[in-house]
């Protein structure tokens, strides 16, 4: 459901303009809000919030914020999966 709309509306305080910090931070609570309604009316947003809390640490996922995922993690002894870079997954090695 979230193909299609503005990547910048889920990772709401990642924008770097030249706006000052308050009209930053509003726009960030007006797409945070935004996000969580996509989120909300979303049939896959169950399992974007599984993934989401072993692969991504930035964004609104699943409808659930950064630091909400981060409660969430510590809650149930979850941690963050670093991601494996492409050659690892294709069986490359490096240094012979």
């Amino acid at each position: 459901k979230c193909l299609g709309y503005d990547p910048n509306i889920f990772f709401p305080f990642a924008e770097k303009s030249g706006d000052s910090y308050s009209r930053s931070y509003v726009r960030g609570r007006e797409n945070t809000i935004l996000a969580k309604s996509i989120c909300g009316e979303c049939p896959v947003s169950e399992e974007c919030l599984q993934y989401s809390l072993l692969h991504e640490p930035h964004g609104i996922w699943g409808g659930k914020t950064e630091r909400e995922r981060k409660t969430l993690r510590r809650r149930l002894g979850v941690s963050l999966v670093p991601k494996e870079p492409i050659n690892i997954l294709l069986g490359f090695k490096f240094g012979g």
